[in-house]
């Protein structure tokens, strides 16, 4: 829906036709994935596309990721401030089955989260890049999945960098330092916190 600019009700109609006509294969509930063979016709269908429809379409489905992490990291740290705490306001007595039910998300989520981060950051969309990693930061923390972590702050970093915005330098740097930390790498940790430190102080 986010990609075609329509409701997810006309997107669900399209899926199920296309699914319908053998075009697609259910993998689980509402989960598509295409066939190699169509995969790769679809993309060299779409290389031909205007690139400014390519690039306006991705830029939504990559705005849809944003909300939809920003919503759902609500329910798995609820004392974290974020680089838009407005945004992110925590609910109260969050419900068990409710942040099952976020985290899920995230674990199906997981790899096109990545992806769309490196194609905000190839496309030089810089706050949607590090807000992006700002995001996800929760999650591949708590699951420990340090290297992603590290990528995508990384990339949120040059991002920030690029724009001077001295908030989300220091976020980028506090979350490289934290993820160092995690893998046990002291030395580029105490580097990356003194980074943080020095944007805090001025």
């Amino acid at each position: 829906g986010a990609l075609l600019a329509i409701t997810p009700e006309a997107a669900a109609q399209l899926l199920h036709r296309l699914h319908a006509a053998n075009l697609l294969q259910a993998v689980r509930q509402d989960r598509y994935r295409l066939h190699e063979l169509l995969r790769e016709y679809a993309r060299r269908r779409s290389a031909a596309d205007d690139q400014l429809v390519q690039e306006s379409a991705i830029q939504r489905l990559a705005t849809w990721y944003l909300s939809t992490a920003q919503q759902a990291g609500r329910f798995l740290d609820r004392y974290r401030r974020t680089i838009r705490q407005e945004l992110t306001e925590p609910p109260d007595n969050v419900d068990p089955v409710e942040r099952k039910r976020q985290l899920n998300w995230f674990v199906l989520e997981r790899a096109n989260l990545m992806a769309v981060i490196r194609q905000a950051s190839r496309f030089r969309w810089d706050q949607l890049t590090w807000e992006l990693a700002d995001a996800v930061y929760d999650f591949l923390e708590l699951r420990r999945h340090s290297a992603d972590n590290l990528e995508a702050h990384r990339l949120g970093l040059q991002a920030a960098q690029r724009e001077r915005h001295h908030l989300a330098q220091f976020f980028m740097y506090r979350h490289i330092a934290l993820s160092y930390r995690e893998l046990g790498q002291y030395r580029l940790a105490f580097a990356e916190v003194k980074c943080a430190y020095e944007i805090s102080r001025r």
